[in-house]
């Protein structure tokens, strides 16, 4: 979901109705700017388990799965298919990473940036035999 964090609730309320599992919030604005994006994050939080939604948020780069051929991210490009998996917390991070293996002709076979884990956690990402965390 790419809007800005005030949509976030409503959007995921949105997606809620139409039976959609999972999102990818890459919007930031959320805890990490004080009271009044903690109250935002609580609401998307609350909005995700009323629906039983898993949620990968907020200011992340996004996932990418190149065995599933997802790309659920703001990425200037999907990396080749590769046997490395990797993840981070830190969307910067994941985009320097990224942007070096895509000059280099690295691959990956899954690419998790996870912020701040409010709902999904490292965990969920590595439960054997799943391409996208349990639920999602």
């Amino acid at each position: 979901m790419l809007v800005p964090a005030k949509a976030g609730p409503r959007r995921l309320d949105q997606c809620g109705r139409k039976g959609i599992g999972g999102a990818v919030v890459i919007s930031a604005g959320f805890r990490e700017v004080g009271a009044e994006g903690r109250q935002l994050e609580g609401q998307l939080i609350e909005t995700a388990r009323r629906y039983g939604m898993r949620v990968v948020r907020p200011n992340v780069l996004g996932i990418i799965d190149t065995v599933a051929s997802l790309n659920a991210s703001f990425a200037s490009g999907m990396p080749r298919r590769g046997h490395i998996a990797f993840m981070s917390q830190s969307g910067a991070l994941c985009t320097s990473i990224l942007d070096m293996a895509l000059g280099q002709g690295i691959g990956f076979s899954r690419f998790y940036s996870i912020g701040n884990k409010a709902d999904l956690n490292e965990i969920d990402f590595l439960q054997p035999g799943q391409t996208t965390p349990r639920r999602m």
